[in-house]
């Protein structure tokens, strides 16, 4: 654990726009006194196949007397390492960015918590013992220096064969992986399967558009189904209405 806290000290040092505490406003608003803040890390599961996601959830609770206002856990505030059996130093691992989402600070009087999940899609790319654990940054702006980083307990999670998803080198679960899922999710043996990686309108984030083509007509007279996909998650979001048309088509 001594080496753990070291090792984490070191990173801290060499993490980028670290210096002295501040309460994670702009530059012109940081104040003198300095947030005690505490960051919890817990994850989802105590294991996990090879390719499946972790939820990883950030709890940042003001430890201090007095109220402090803080940035709320992001993809801009918090970054999230992985450290295996052999490895000496903690690495990055990637989490899913949401595009629309914007920098908001909130406010926390003493003891107060702010609670945030994240889904880390790289984490469980290979079998293994792996430590987990998480940094975040009291100030969004990168090119802010009066910030601080503040490291959350490390979690230990066994990573097992087999292969619950694959990915493909963006963390997406490949088409295939699309196929299987939707096939089971309707249970219906498939004739054909089509499939399109689209983007969601609104959330601007990609998903599988899966039409899955029934060999025999179910007793309602359906001949297939089609469903949206999360990549991060490899769940169904929702049936789609529409049908996928093949390209060339």
């Amino acid at each position: 654990m001594r080496l753990h806290r070291l090792l984490i000290a070191v990173l801290l040092i060499a993490l980028p726009s670290c210096g002295v505490l501040g309460i994670g406003k702009s530059g012109a608003d940081i104040e003198l006194d300095t947030p005690t803040l505490d960051v919890e890390l817990t994850l989802d599961e105590a294991a996990y196949g090879v390719g499946a996601p972790i939820i990883a959830t950030l709890t940042v609770r003001n430890d201090g007397d007095a109220p402090v206002s803080i940035p709320r856990p992001s993809a801009d505030t918090v970054r999230f390492f992985l450290r295996g059996a052999d490895e000496v130093e903690p690495r990055d691992t990637q989490l899913v960015r949401w595009p629309n989402e914007q920098p908001e600070f909130v406010n926390l009087d003493s003891g107060q918590t702010d609670v945030r999940p994240f889904i880390l899609n790289m984490a469980t790319s290979s079998a293994g013992p792996l430590e987990v654990f998480a940094v975040y940054r009291t100030e969004p702006d990168p090119a802010i220096e009066l910030a601080a980083n503040e490291a959350s307990n490390p979690v230990g999670v066994e990573v097992t064969l087999p292969v619950a998803l694959e990915r493909d080198t963006m963390g997406l679960i490949t088409e295939a992986e699309a196929h299987r899922i939707a096939t089971n999710y309707f249970g219906q043996a498939a004739q054909r399967i089509d499939s399109l990686l689209v983007k969601d309108s609104k959330l601007r984030m990609h998903q599988w558009w899966v039409t899955v083509w029934f060999s025999t007509s179910t007793e309602d007279g359906r001949t297939n189904g089609s469903c949206l996909i999360d990549p991060f998650l490899g769940k169904v979001r929702k049936e789609s209405d529409r049908a996928v048309t093949p390209t060339g088509s």
